[in-house]
This record gives C-alpha cells, sequence and structure tokens, in this order.
C-alpha cells in the first residue's frame, strides 16, 4: 500500500512541476511566442481549462479502474503535452500542450485520495491528505529555482524535454508498482449526490473561498510574482525564483498543521478565515511595502505561506457539510471551483498589466515583448488582494461545519 502511495504522491509532485513552471520562464516564453501577458496568462491558464472540468470525472474514473492505469496512461498525456509544447512557436500548438499537461494532471489528487482511503485507521486520510498537498507544493518548488536554474544553464526548451523523459519513468514505474486495489461495489449516483452538493448554499460559500485563497498560488507564485519581484529588487528569475518556492513550502508545512488547529479552537471556519486576513496582510507588505531586503521578503513570503496553508480545511468543511456517501464527490466539486480561480483570474490580471502598462517594447531575437514596470504589477495585484478580502467575508455567512462527534 505504502509503496502505491509513493508512486501516487511522485506523480503528484510532478504534475505540480507541469503547473509552475511558466512562472520562471515568462521571459522567455513571451520572447519565443511573441505575446503580451494577456496572451502569456491564456497560454497558461489552458491548463486548467482541460484540469478543472475533469475534477468529478475523474473522480469516477479512479473509483471504477483503479490508480494504477489511470496515473500509467496520465504520466503519458503530460509526457505528450511536454513535447508538444516545444515542439512549434505557434501559440495554439502551444495551447495545446498545456491542455494536455492539464489533462493528464487532472488525476493525481484524486489517484493519492483514492489509495489513502483504502488504509483501514481512518485518522490516517488527514494525514495522507497533508503529505499529498506538501508533496504538491514541494513539486511547485521543484518548478521554480530548480526548474530556472536548468533552463538558464541549457535552454527552457531542453528543462521541458526532462520532464518529458521524467513523466514517461513514473507512467512505466506506476504500471508496475501501483497494486490495484478491490473495486467498489457501491452504486455510483454521481448526478444525485451531486445536486445535493450544488444545492448546499455552505458548500458554494467554502467552495469560493478556495477559489479565493487559491490566489496567491496561482496568481502570484505560479505566474506574476516571479517577475514583479525581479523588477522590484533588479534580480534574475532564478533568484526570484526563491520566493515562489518559500510561498510553497510555507504551504505544504501550513496544511499539516491547520488540521491541528482547527481540533484545537474546535472551528474549521475560525481557522479559515484568520488565514484569509493573515495572508492579505503579508502579501500586502511583500507587494507594497518598503522593505527593500529580497530575503527579508523571502521570509515574509514563507510566513505568508504557512498561513495560507489553513486554507486546506475547505475540503474537511464541505466533507463534514455533507452525507457520507457524497464525500467524494463534494471534494471534487470544491476542487473545481478553487481550480477554476486558475482558469478566470491570470488572464485577468495579464490583461490588467496590459492595460496600465506604459507600451514600452523590447527587442528581442524572437521580436518584441512588452516591458512592465513595478507600478504596473503593483497596480494589477489589487485585483487579487481585493477578491481574497471577499472571499474571507464570505465565510461570515456559511455555518461552522465542526462537529465533535464526528471524525473524518
Amino acid at each position: 500500500m505504502w509503496i502505491s502511495l509513493i508512486v501516487a504522491w511522485l506523480f503528484y509532485l510532478y504534475e505540480y512541476i507541469l503547473r509552475a513552471f511558466p512562472s520562471v520562464i515568462t521571459q522567455d516564453l513571451m520572447s519565443h511566442f511573441t505575446i503580451s501577458s494577456t496572451m502569456l496568462g491564456v497560454m497558461s491558464s489552458f491548463y486548467y481549462l482541460a484540469y478543472v472540468p475533469l475534477q468529478i470525472p475523474c473522480g469516477l474514473i479512479v473509483d471504477r479502474i483503479g490508480p494504477k492505469l489511470v496515473i500509467g496512461l496520465s504520466s503519458l498525456l503530460c509526457v505528450i503535452g511536454c513535447i508538444l509544447f516545444t515542439s512549434s512557436s505557434d501559440m495554439i500548438v502551444a495551447q495545446g500542450g498545456r491542455f494536455l499537461m492539464g489533462m493528464g494532471s487532472a488525476c493525481a489528487y484524486m489517484s493519492c485520495a483514492k489509495i489513502g482511503s483504502f488504509f483501514k485507521n481512518p485518522s490516517m486520510f488527514a494525514i495522507i491528505s497533508g503529505v499529498t498537498m506538501f508533496m504538491g507544493t514541494l513539486g511547485g518548488s521543484f518548478g521554480g529555482k530548480p526548474f530556472a536554474m536548468l533552463a538558464h544553464h541549457t535552454s527552457w526548451v531542453h528543462a521541458l524535454h526532462v520532464l518529458s523523459f521524467a513523466g514517461l519513468i513514473i507512467g512505466m514505474i506506476s504500471l508496475v508498482l501501483i497494486k490495484n486495489q478491490h473495486r467498489s461495489s457501491a452504486s455510483f449516483h454521481i448526478l444525485k449526490d451531486l445536486k445535493m452538493i450544488v444545492r448546499k448554499k455552505d458548500n458554494w460559500l467554502i467552495g469560493l473561498y478556495g477559489c479565493m485563497m487559491y490566489l496567491p498560488l496561482c496568481v502570484f507564485a505560479e505566474l506574476w510574482g516571479i517577475p514583479f519581484l525581479m523588477k522590484k529588487f533588479h534580480i534574475d528569475n532564478q533568484v526570484a525564483a526563491n520566493a515562489g518556492i518559500m510561498v510553497l513550502v510555507g504551504m505544504g508545512i501550513g496544511s499539516m498543521i491547520a488540521p491541528f488547529i482547527s481540533e484545537h479552537l474546535r472551528s474549521r471556519l475560525k481557522v479559515m478565515t484568520w488565514s484569509c486576513f493573515l495572508t492579505v496582510g503579508l502579501l500586502v507588505v511583500v507587494i507594497y511595502g518598503t522593505i527593500t531586503n529580497f530575503y527579508v521578503n523571502c521570509f515574509i513570503l514563507l510566513m505568508m505561506g504557512i498561513i495560507s496553508g489553513g486554507q486546506i480545511l475547505y475540503f474537511t468543511a464541505v466533507k463534514e457539510h455533507s452525507p457520507p456517501e457524497a464525500s467524494a464527490t463534494a471534494v471534487a466539486f470544491t476542487n473545481s471551483l478553487v481550480m477554476a480561480s486558475a482558469l478566470v483570474i491570470p488572464p485577468i490580471i495579464g490583461w490588467a498589466l496590459d492595460r496600465v502598462s506604459s507600451g514600452d517594447m523590447e527587442i528581442t531575437s524572437h521580436g518584441s515583448i512588452r516591458l512592465y514596470t513595478c507600478h504596473d504589477f503593483q497596480l494589477s495585484f489589487i485585483i487579487m488582494i481585493v477578491l481574497m478580502i471577499v472571499g474571507g467575508m464570505l465565510l461570515k455567512f456559511a455555518k461552522e461545519p465542526y462537529n465533535p462527534h464526528e471524525k473524518a
């Protein structure tokens, strides 16, 4: 069982690298494809255009055929996506590559959760969920500075070829080492369960909270934060990538601490609310503050990541609001809402950047790209800050799900 889980964790780590790598090569991508920040945001969002709609179907697929074949086939889709992304300077081809990466990655979390559900001790599921999130953030860290270093010393194309090879290896390992568990004999009532979940106001409020709380990751750590820090502190992308790593590592740590705090306080919503507003405060310090030492800002981002890890309780909260027979559907529904933010908001931030910029251009070997100032980024990030505050306020209207007589 543990070997199967480790392989699934490895695949989740891998798919997170695919999710995060554009943030450290934004200039290279804009130059290679001769595109603006708006189009870069659109290109990056094609990953989520596949990932988000497939969340609920993936829950069913993993339940039906097991994680062994799912991870093997998903790895192949990721590999094809990487190869396609590097095969042309055509924007449409690149979008197709990102779309395939998103398709291949969509089952990663569900596969880990499925294997975790087979452990006899119910408390193991919460621990496995925390470790799974940590593995994802660790993968996001690898998609930061390590990927930036590899791309710098070779090229971003070569770096993606390395990821293609790694995906192929993971796929083969999964087919050999993952053991298929017994399929569930229970009837699947996906439409009935989904209707039950969608009708509950609390599920929407908590899901929309998660949607807004994902913005520091998908907008800042994974895409626009790196070029912003490069401008603010006059550093290259390899150094700036340290900041993204701090956010990701912090979130991984925080996601394992938050459940224990919520048990101590006997409340999910309190931890989630404080997580939101403290995260906003620290993010404001980094974006608009006057602290000039880059590594002090990295420490602030680490703390922000740890505090923002409290958001992971949205899965627990929605699960506790739902009947046991619909818990998997509830988690899939919530994850769809959360990931929708990565599909919608990055292009909006990119559009805002284009609107507020002076229009100055830089000539490169592949053409011209638009330049953005630190002030341009700061103005655009207001959208993210406002949305996060709204997300935190939504919890005021949600019912506390914590029940000391029920154990997840």
